[in-house]
């Protein structure tokens, strides 16, 4: 640990301990509270209150604040794509059950259990995607799109929703390539997996 660190770290340490600074628990929290702090709990940008602060906030980032060149947009979206093809990176950025099994890399339950119904009670090939790329446009800038397996000839990718304008915009576009499995297509897959591995499945399977 870095000296700077260091020091941050044991003045926190000693702020708690005199009292001076207090551990905030989420469970002492009175119910209005709670409620206040979960109103946009599963809402999306089709929410208008949610679409208003997007709308006021797009561009404000400190980070971003100078406009990146076509071209730097175009080196860091073909880096982004290399690593997503070669399994390495997971492009959703969202929490889920990660993990390998059958030598491949997953970013949720959902397309574990995708892999393993179609693997395990149909008699069509499935992959990884480790070359298809397809583009879409979103705010006049052209995007590259990996999506997740490719199933015989078909090229499937697994949402559990669309979260956001941008996944919207994506599928309009993308929809006529590419086979869309959203969560309630996957009442199949879910239930084939919990009878045979048990309700928390990837836990059985991930490597």
């Amino acid at each position: 640990m870095c000296y700077s660190k260091k020091i941050n770290s044991d003045g926190g340490k000693k702020a708690y301990e005199t009292g001076k600074r207090t551990v905030i628990d989420y469970n002492n929290f009175s119910q209005e509270s709670k409620d206040k702090m979960a109103w946009a709990r599963g809402l999306d940008i089709t929410d208008p209150r949610i679409k208003a602060n997007a709308d006021a906030n797009r561009g404000k980032s400190k980070i971003f604040s100078n406009p990146m060149s076509q071209l730097g947009r175009d080196n860091i979206s073909k880096g982004r794509v290399k690593v997503i093809l070669e399994g390495k990176y997971d492009s959703s950025g969202r929490k889920g059950h990660r993990g390998h099994y059958d030598g491949v890399y997953f970013h949720s339950s959902w397309e574990l259990a995708f892999y393993v119904y179609t693997k395990e009670t149909t008699n069509k090939h499935i992959v990884r995607n480790s070359k298809h790329v397809i583009n879409y446009i979103f705010e006049n800038i052209t995007r590259r799109y990996v999506p997740d397996f490719v199933v015989d000839d078909n090229l499937v990718e697994i949402k559990s929703y669309l979260h956001s304008e941008r996944d919207h915009v994506k599928y309009d576009q993308t929809k006529d390539k590419v086979e869309y499995k959203f969560g309630e297509d996957l009442t199949n897959e879910f239930d084939y997996c919990i009878r045979k591995y048990g309700v928390k499945f990837w836990e059985t399977l991930y490597e």
